[in-house]
């Protein structure tokens, strides 16, 4: 008899020692970091995760393993011309369980830089620059005149 009441104990224990093994990622923030932005992920373990670029919009994705959202919101609105919004999205549970941060960007940047410190991962995004780099272009009038017209054509001696 005892060992029918212990047995669904142990399953409970099991399953608690399973969640604290979880990545708790308890925020997320978006700030200007000079030419760029820094969205930095906060979590209770160094993580272990992949990223992928997507297309239509245009977006970044990390996928944290093993890891789950508390406390922070589903979407941040940013909308500072370069990011349109974060949207935190978690899937499975358990040892499966995946956070995925998508950030959605309002204009086309270079690939992003992501970099881990400690526990946290920080993702800088350059920003792109404000207007086209300026091009010298000489007018018309200002122009060369023809190498012809430039020097008299020497004479033939004959």
């Amino acid at each position: 008899m005892r060992s029918r009441l212990l047995l669904p104990l142990l399953c409970l224990a099991a399953g608690a020692v399973r969640a604290e093994d979880l990545n708790v990622i308890s925020s997320v923030q978006v700030k200007g970091d000079g030419g760029a932005i820094a969205v930095t992920v906060a979590g209770s373990r160094p993580p272990s995760f992949t990223t992928f670029a997507m297309s239509d919009p245009a977006r970044f994705v990390i996928d944290l393993s093993g890891s789950t959202f508390q406390g922070v919101d589903e979407e941040i609105r940013v909308d500072d011309g370069v990011i349109a919004l974060v949207k935190n999205l978690s899937f499975g549970s358990g040892p499966t369980a995946i956070a995925r941060i998508m950030i959605v960007f309002a204009v086309d940047v270079p690939p992003p830089d992501v970099q881990t410190a400690g526990t946290s991962l920080v993702v800088r995004i350059p920003r792109p620059s404000a207007s086209p780099p300026a091009v010298a272009t000489v007018p018309p009038a200002a122009a060369a005149p023809p190498a012809a017209a430039a020097a008299p054509a020497p004479e033939a001696v004959a």
